[in-house]
């Protein structure tokens, strides 16, 4: 359902929760992926900006991407 719409872009994936729970990204997409233990590796003391406890771990996918327009999902939207 969403791989036409999704496919064409670079996505930038934020796992929040777990980090050592696996995401499966299927073939054929271009992709970036991080966790809690990416964000603590890039940030160092400051990664404690970044709150896992709400939407608001999808801001490390802000600051790292390096594209001009930027479109959110989250892993409850269908």
């Amino acid at each position: 359902m969403w791989r036409p719409f999704f496919q064409p872009y670079h996505l930038i994936i934020v796992q929040d929760g777990d980090p050592s729970k696996t995401i499966k990204v299927p073939e054929g997409f271009d992709y970036e992926l991080y966790n809690r233990n990416d964000i603590n590796r890039i940030l160092g003391p400051k990664s404690s900006c970044i709150s896992f406890k709400d939407s608001a771990c999808r801001c490390f996918g802000y600051m790292v991407s390096k594209k001009k327009y930027i479109y959110t999902i989250d892993d409850d939207c269908f």
